[in-house]
């Protein structure tokens, strides 16, 4: 093996000018393969970051006041997994910023105490309340606190929060309140929000069965079951496009080597005719010539590859990095296996003979 590297790199020392030419394409194909992959990784990235967003992830189940529920009898769905948080949530009733009888009215639910239930957004005082600063903003003509009367008269002082479960749909424009008297409430909306999109619908599946025994007509279990689905699109999106880009070059670049390969071999028949007949057999030339190639494109490869690496804001692990090197150094060995079999199968004597 020693032998035959050596030989392989005097061989490669003889052929500056075509070895730089080989380097500059194995750079070239490497670089591209990794940057379109980063490209494609962090694009996937992006869009699956929207899907990680509470709102996203957030199951909802609609429960009707009438039916009397209180927070107990919901608690084994807030032990469900794998859950995020889950919210306990009165009927939503009307209420105005105080002083400002023309101002829109805001809805407001209770956050109830269950077990379980741990993302109540945790609120100053008694009587008092969180929101949105945009909700409040809309709401009270741009002030970041207000304060606000509901249909029957209660007084809560709301102030702005950034707890994430405020920006599921379900509470769009509407102020969490903390309980103005102890008597119960009955339930009507349950927030159960996954770790994770792809868990969406399986908090679902099981919310709802285990509900079944109610009345499932004043009981609903509402989510969107395509974000599994779109998140799984969205990563076989990402592999396929990556392994069709990384396919087209790596045969663009075995083409172009193979016809290199070729020319060469065509011009340096006589220098493989001497090796011949100085005793090499018809593997030891064909091997020595695919080993320059795969040293030669090894070097650029490797170097386009590192390059672009540490030049991506997003790069692929070194795992793909590695596996793209070998599989550019694999498709030019490929591609200078033909031309080597060409030069390494013509007669000697033939190609030394002097005219």
């Amino acid at each position: 093996m020693r032998p035959l590297l050596a030989e392989a790199l005097r061989d490669i020392v003889s052929r500056r000018v075509q070895v730089g030419l080989f380097v500059f394409i194995a750079f070239v194909a490497s670089a591209f393969t990794v940057a379109i992959y980063g490209s494609s990784v962090a694009s996937a990235d992006a869009a699956l970051q929207t899907l990680e967003t509470p709102s996203a992830r957030t199951v909802v189940v609609r429960i009707d006041p009438t039916l009397g529920v209180h927070a107990n009898e919901v608690e084994p769905l807030l032990r469900l997994e794998p859950l995020e948080a889950a919210v306990v949530l009165g009927s939503a009733r009307s209420a105005y910023p105080a002083g400002l009888p023309d101002a829109p009215a805001m809805a407001i639910r209770t956050c109830l105490a269950a077990a379980g239930a741990s993302s109540c957004p945790p609120v100053a005082l008694a009587a008092s309340g969180v929101a949105l600063d945009v909700t409040i903003r809309t709401f009270n003509t741009g002030a970041t606190s207000a304060l606000v009367v509901d249909d029957s008269r209660n007084g809560y002082y709301v102030t702005p929060s950034v707890a994430p479960i405020l920006e599921a749909p379900a509470l769009a424009d509407t102020v969490i309140v903390s309980p103005s008297q102890q008597r119960p409430v009955p339930i009507a909306l349950v927030l159960l929000v996954a770790d994770s999109s792809q868990h969406v619908s399986t908090i679902a599946s099981a919310a709802a069965a285990g509900l079944s025994g109610w009345d499932s007509e004043k009981i609903s279990v509402e989510s969107s079951p395509e974000i599994g689905a779109l998140r799984n699109d969205i990563s076989d999106a990402t592999r396929s496009g990556a392994k069709f880009t990384a396919t087209g070059i790596l045969v663009a670049m075995a083409l172009v080597l193979g016809l290199a390969e070729l020319s060469a071999a065509r011009g340096r028949r006589q220098i493989l005719a001497l090796r011949r007949a100085l005793g090499a057999s018809q593997g030891q030339v064909i091997a020595l010539a695919v080993s320059g190639t795969a040293l030669t494109v090894l070097v650029g490869a490797t170097a386009g590859a590192l390059v672009t690496s540490v030049w991506l804001p997003a790069a692929p692990g070194w795992r793909f990095t590695s596996a793209t090197v070998m599989l550019v150094v694999g498709a030019a060995a490929l591609a200078a296996l033909l031309p080597a079999a060409y030069g390494a199968t013509r007669d000697p004597a033939r190609e030394l003979r002097v005219p």
